[in-house]
């Protein structure tokens, strides 16, 4: 028997189940690993055996099956430190209480097992948070409204215009991607000052290898996967930071586009 192939639902919660099956169907997918945030309602798992008739009748009308739950917005709630963002995932009535939300969580994700046991499903796939989690990668995700409020505040704003990490050029030299324009438009609408500064750190040749790889053959960078294995290999080691005088906001006026003040700024870090 073939290894079935399945697909997590979580990031086409847009569609119905009834929609999502039909597409995954044609597309060639055995299964699905279904999102509890999406297209499972756990709580009527339990209690409703309808739903439950459902769900089995729009699987089977178009020959797939439930591969694994995917429960990572409620696994997430368990472990993690609390921020604004978390709330996010959690029921309004627990939003803004941390230990509430990880009650919540706690409780939920034994709901989970049980709505897998009754769906016949033998796999439960979450996150499970950590006090940590945040420090190194953004998630749950930052909204649109607080990065306006960190730009309308006094706190200081790093930005990475470039976006993705450095690429090593046709000379050798190790240089950004073209800079995106965000930051001097947010400078001048929150009239706000630029202080460039260069961090002259360098990643391994099989890492640029892999990145021009990326770059040229794939649709998505695959150069990414391997930057925890480059941060490891520079453990120890020093580097040369560089920080330049402050760009008064005014300096970004009409007589260049904010894609070209961008470009001036970039010039001015790689001169420091």
């Amino acid at each position: 028997m073939k290894r079935p192939i399945n697909i997590c639902s979580g990031q086409f919660g847009d569609l119905t189940l009834e929609e999502l099956c039909k597409t995954m169907h044609e597309i060639g997918y055995n299964g699905i690993e279904i999102a509890t945030q999406a297209h499972l309602d756990v709580r009527r798992v339990l209690t409703d055996a309808a739903y439950r008739d459902q769900i089995d009748e729009t699987l089977n009308k178009y020959d797939m099956h439930i591969g694994a739950i995917s429960a990572h917005l409620i696994g997430q709630c368990v472990g993690d430190n609390w921020d604004p963002r978390l709330d996010n995932f959690a029921p309004a009535h627990c939003k803004g209480n941390p230990e509430a939300i990880r009650a919540w969580a706690i409780e939920e994700m034994k709901n989970v097992a049980y709505a897998a046991k009754l769906l016949n499903v033998k796999v439960v796939t979450c996150f499970l948070g950590s006090p940590i989690w945040a420090m190194w990668y953004s998630f749950p995700q930052t909204t649109p409204e607080m990065v306006e409020a960190g730009f309308q505040s006094d706190n200081h704003m790093l930005m990475f215009p470039a976006g993705l990490n450095s690429r090593k050029q046709p000379d050798g030299s190790i240089r950004d991607l073209p800079w995106k324009k965000t930051f001097i438009s947010k400078s001048v609408e929150y009239q706000r000052d630029v202080v460039p500064i260069h961090f002259g750190g360098r990643n391994s040749e099989r890492f640029y290898r892999i990145a021009r790889f990326s770059d040229k053959h794939l649709p998505f960078n695959l150069a990414m996967l391997f930057l925890v294995d480059e941060m490891y290999k520079n453990v120890g080691k020093h580097f040369r930071i560089a920080i330049g005088k402050p760009i008064p906001w005014q300096t970004f006026d009409h007589s260049k586009s904010a894609t070209e003040w961008a470009q001036y700024v970039k010039d001015k870090v790689y001169e420091l």
